[in-house]
């Protein structure tokens, strides 16, 4: 079954308004099945969203229905009788990919498609913070943009491929009042990406938050969100639409030396689990790089630090040098920033990187704190990206940012799992670890055709 592309649906709508034709496109009444007169506003985008997604259902019907009729003959005669539609919203290989971002920060989700030379189309973005949506576009090009999702009417909101979402961390952040969903400001914008996939049934999600949620309220905040998203049943039965699963990954587990916890939930929708891809499983970690490959050779001084920075500074170093180590010449970095009782320092490995450490760690060895661009190389993002606002602004764009690394090899895993694998493989980023040059270990590569992606990278601690 072939579906012709919206343009040409539309040309034919506006045809049939003025000369109807046995094959005429117009919608009917339910439940009477009389002809319904279309309006100028049926050619808005908003109108050809909501059609598109009610086609997409009818197709995924007629799938299903088709595949199980020829369950036997594909048993026999693998991939002889599968059913499959050309419309841009279910892709084959070689078709781009609907992505749309929700709270999208910098964008990481389509910074890592970049790197693994995914054709994408940019369906929408949203985030609340002017800077952040300047910065948005002066890199891509999401087709839509919401300024605040909770005004956003999931009804109309585009049907993607794969939805990334880094809800607000802040509510439950070890390093924040913990509020959870009692956060009447950040607490409840999980509900608004939960009636998104509800509404729109991505064939994947990809949700991010801090370590802390897996413990709040003695792991019930967590409990109500998987009930919450296993919750969303399959259409045509009472089983969950969705595949769920979470874990804990760790940024310096995934080629870049940063110590930076998330918690990552990936949802695969069934009907999308097949081919050879197999279920989902997420990335094994592979050996941390050293901390000197993404440094610049800059030493400075801490001349210009304030009494709370230097008091840190100066009890790290007398415990570093307690331990017979020499934090002059060693790779040690010092949270400098946090209170006195909560300082602390790591060897050959940066502290997490937050929005509320926008200064940068300080490097020992270096006598100095990270510049921007280190910071950047520790969360895995390109030197061709660029950032509106202060060096502030900046800094807390970063430290406010899902690591692009880690979403890079999820989102590899997940396209292996529903059977459009990457171009590049994980054995890539490996090999990165090796590499001494550091912006030769953030190449990136060329831009291909586009596939549209959703995502929301929000969490900051």
């Amino acid at each position: 079954m072939h579906f012709a592309d919206t343009n040409a649906i539309t040309t034919k709508q506006r045809k049939d308004l003025h000369h109807p034709t046995l094959g005429v496109i117009q919608p009917r009444n339910k439940g009477t099945g009389a002809p319904v007169a279309l309006s100028d506003d049926w050619f808005n985008w908003e109108y050809r969203d909501r059609i598109r997604g009610q086609t997409l259902a009818a197709q995924n019907r007629a799938r299903n229905n088709y595949n199980q009729l020829h369950y036997r003959e594909e048993q026999q005669h693998p991939g002889n009788h599968r059913f499959e539609f050309t419309d841009s919203f279910i892709p084959r290989k070689g078709r781009p990919l609907v992505v749309g971002t929700d709270c999208s920060g910098i964008e990481a989700p389509i910074q890592a498609l970049q790197k693994l030379q995914i054709p994408f189309e940019h369906a929408f973005s949203s985030d609340n913070d002017p800077i952040i949506k300047q910065t948005i576009y002066a890199n891509w090009e999401p087709q839509k943009f919401y300024d605040d999702i909770t005004l956003r009417d999931n009804r109309l909101a585009p049907v993607v491929d794969v939805y990334v979402a880094g809800f607000p961390c802040q509510s439950f952040s070890s390093a924040g009042k913990r509020e959870g969903f009692h956060d009447q400001l950040r607490g409840t914008i999980f509900y608004n990406i939960l009636d998104y996939i509800t509404t729109r049934r991505p064939r994947v999600f990809i949700l991010e938050n801090v370590k802390g949620i897996t413990t709040l309220s003695g792991g019930r905040v967590l409990k109500t969100i998987l009930s919450a998203l296993r919750g969303i049943k399959s259409r045509d039965s009472a089983s969950s639409a969705y595949e769920i699963h979470h874990q804990l990954l760790n940024t310096k587990d995934h080629g870049i030396p940063q110590n930076r916890p998330r918690w990552y939930c990936v949802g695969i929708h069934k009907s999308s689990l097949k081919g050879s891809g197999g279920s989902f499983q997420f990335p094994q970690p592979i050996p941390c790089p050293n901390l000197e490959n993404f440094l610049e050779n800059e030493v400075g001084s801490q001349g210009h630090e304030n009494e709370n920075a230097l008091r840190n500074i100066d009890k790290a170093n007398k415990s570093i040098r307690g331990e017979n180590r020499n934090p002059d010449t060693e790779p040690y970095v010092i949270d400098c920033d946090a209170s006195r009782s909560r300082s602390g320092y790591t060897y050959n490995l940066s502290p997490c990187l937050t929005r509320s450490r926008y200064k940068g760690h300080w490097i020992s060895h270096k006598r100095r704190r990270m510049t921007l661009t280190e910071i950047k190389r520790l969360q895995g993002v390109e030197p061709t990206v660029r950032f509106t606002g202060t060096p502030t602004q900046i800094g807390q764009q970063l430290g406010n940012a899902m690591s692009v690394n880690v979403i890079q090899r999820i989102l590899e895993q997940v396209l292996t799992a529903i059977g459009r694998g990457a171009t590049r493989t994980h054995d890539h980023l490996q090999q990165q670890t090796t590499m001494t040059a550091p912006r030769s270990i953030f190449s990136l590569p060329s831009r291909q055709m586009p596939r549209k992606l959703i995502v929301d990278s929000g969490a900051s601690y």
